[in-house]
């Protein structure tokens, strides 16, 4: 096509980068009606910089491998795999070390911070940015 290899490259990263924005507003729109007490910016944020560490897991693991068609199943069986490891570390017996550390996988870390939204929702707290601090099950 005769397009440099950054423009390829920019014009994909452009897209999927609208294409977390558009799912992330939406999700936003429907979490204010189930997340009551919660600041909107700060549930976007959640939402939005989520996206973006997806976008970018998936990128290492299709990298990995020399075809999309090889990559895309196994990168899908390890994602939700990953889901699933959240349940081995119990809730108040998991060191914060521990719980921080694996936050660099992105699914831990929505899981993490799905249990401490819920239960600030729960005492009708909600997120806000004085309650970032606040400290739950040792995360």
């Amino acid at each position: 096509m005769g397009m440099l290899d950054s423009a390829y490259h920019t014009s994909w990263f452009i897209f999927f980068l609208l294409n977390v924005l558009f799912v992330s507003l939406i999700v936003t729109i429907i979490s204010l009606f189930i997340f009551k007490y919660s600041n909107i910016l700060l549930m976007f944020v959640f939402y939005f910089l989520y996206g973006l560490s997806l976008f970018g897991y998936m990128m290492i693991f299709i990298a990995i491998f020399k075809e999309v068609k090889t990559g895309t199943p196994i990168f899908t069986i390890i994602h939700l795999i990953l889901y699933y490891i959240r349940w081995t570390m119990p809730d108040g017996k998991t060191s914060y070390f521990v719980r921080t550390l694996s936050c660099f996988i992105p699914n831990l870390a929505v899981n993490n911070f799905s249990l401490v939204l819920w239960n600030l929702e729960e005492q009708k707290i909600g997120l806000h940015f004085s309650s970032l601090t606040t400290m739950m099950f040792n995360f």
